[in-house]
């Protein structure tokens, strides 16, 4: 599940998530819309607050294959 679609599911702001984080709202953003990447300990943290809902590869664009 992409990032920006979990903070929708869930009725959360970018802020809240950012808090959720330790993190900048602005940055949240930017990774919810593909404009930055995490650093890995920052994936690591989404990944332990999403429950695993959003895992490192959801932030690479890989090709539909089938």
């Amino acid at each position: 599940m992409k990032l920006d679609q979990y903070i929708r599911s869930q009725e959360l702001t970018y802020a809240q998530f950012a808090n959720m984080i330790h993190h900048d709202p602005k940055t949240v953003y930017r990774y919810a819309h593909g404009e930055r990447m995490p650093q890995p300990h920052i994936m690591t943290k989404i990944y332990v607050v999403t429950n695993g809902l959003v895992r490192p590869d959801d932030f690479h664009e890989l090709p539909n294959l089938f």
